[in-house]
């Protein structure tokens, strides 16, 4: 999906990690889209890793966005880029309060009578 080049950073400018979750909609519209804007109007330097990232690119970014938190190895990259200093962002994309039961996929896991992780 990610048609990000390999650009050069631009070292005046911020870099955001996207660490997305999905290769749907969500992750299209919630992390790659904005990935995209930011960098192709210079205003960011981004990267995006799909499901995992490295130490490394935690280490290169100021702001690290996570597509929702449903994984050991989100929690654990979480706690890392914390414990270095960097802003977290946790994005969730949905009023979880009042999913439709008409939304396929995301009614089983989010709905008044349960909870379900990613």
């Amino acid at each position: 999906m990610s048609d990000q080049k390999k650009e050069k950073f631009n070292k005046k400018l911020p870099t955001v990690l996207y660490i997305v979750r999905d290769e749907g909609g969500c992750g299209f519209f919630r992390c790659y889209q904005p990935a995209k804007f930011l960098r192709r109007h210079g205003l960011m330097n981004t990267i995006t890793d799909m499901h995992t990232t490295t130490p490394e690119h935690i280490m290169q970014a100021d702001i690290i966005v996570f597509q929702a938190l449903g994984t050991l190895k989100s929690v654990e990259a979480m706690n890392f880029a914390k414990s270095k200093g960097k802003k977290v962002v946790i994005e969730i994309d949905d009023f979880l309060h009042v999913v439709s039961p008409n939304n396929i996929g995301g009614y089983p896991f989010w709905n008044p009578g349960g909870l379900g992780l990613h």
